[in-house]
């Protein structure tokens, strides 16, 4: 109870919205989710409970890239802002899972959007503008993962991001070390929701997939992670994440 008061007030403070209604009722929830250190203490309850924690990148770990950085990049293509988005999105899912590589991705925006920039020259922008969006970790969640990690939880971060996307914001990253596993999706070729890629954090976990907490800003994730047995909560209030699953 005393994690979830703490990040729900400090991401509240972080992202300017209070809803005493809603902070309600992911205390409700939270309740029924009692978590047990691995010494055998138990944290709010004397039923044994979560034992490991799994946090979404983009919109949970980190800022999901905002308005003001999709601008940037349909300014790059020469486009307006709507046509640009939507391509940028349509094509993630097969980034995210490698199965296209960062020149194809942006080639893949770039036409569908009718962009006639030279593609030489804006790829490599294009990818560094939207590399700064996700990069601009949220320090009250990694002190919220430093404390579980602390505490004796298992810690894991299970994300839609290419390999190239990992090698360049997370790997060799300090607040790594917090986390017992990072499950990302370009690896294994697995994009959440499909139950595969939350079925793998379980088996690397080594607790059962009852046991594990975890948290996402899209509701498909969430939807996607309770398939695979986990218990999940979605984290509201994350930019415009949604326009990937809609």
């Amino acid at each position: 109870m005393v994690f979830l008061l703490q990040f729900t007030a400090l991401f509240t403070f972080k992202h300017g919205f209070f809803d005493s209604g809603h902070l309600g009722k992911m205390v409700q929830l939270w309740e029924q989710f009692p978590y047990t250190q691995r010494n055998g203490t138990h944290m709010h309850t004397p039923t044994p409970g979560i034992q490991a924690f799994a946090f979404d990148f983009g919109g949970v770990l980190a800022d999901f890239i905002d308005p003001s950085g999709m601008l940037r990049l349909a300014e790059v293509a020469h486009v307006p802002p709507e046509p640009f988005k939507a391509a940028w999105a349509r094509f993630r899912n097969q980034l995210d899972s490698d199965e296209v590589t960062v020149t194809e991705y942006w080639s893949l925006v770039l036409d569908s959007c009718g962009s006639s920039v030279p593609r030489s020259s804006a790829i490599p922008r294009l990818q560094q503008i939207d590399t700064e969006g996700f990069s601009h970790m949220r320090p009250f969640m990694l002190r919220w993962v430093e404390e579980l990690h602390a505490s004796g939880m298992v810690t894991m971060m299970v994300s839609n991001m290419s390999t190239a996307t990992y090698h360049t914001i997370v790997e060799g990253q300090d607040w790594t070390r917090h986390f017992d596993h990072l499950v990302i999706s370009g690896q294994l070729g697995i994009n959440k929701p499909d139950p595969r890629i939350f079925e793998h954090a379980v088996s690397v976990s080594g607790v059962p997939a009852g046991s594990i907490l975890f948290f996402d800003d899209m509701e498909t994730n969430v939807a996607g992670a309770k398939a695979a047995g986990m218990k999940a909560l979605l984290v509201p209030g994350t930019n415009f994440g949604f326009c990937i699953q809609n």
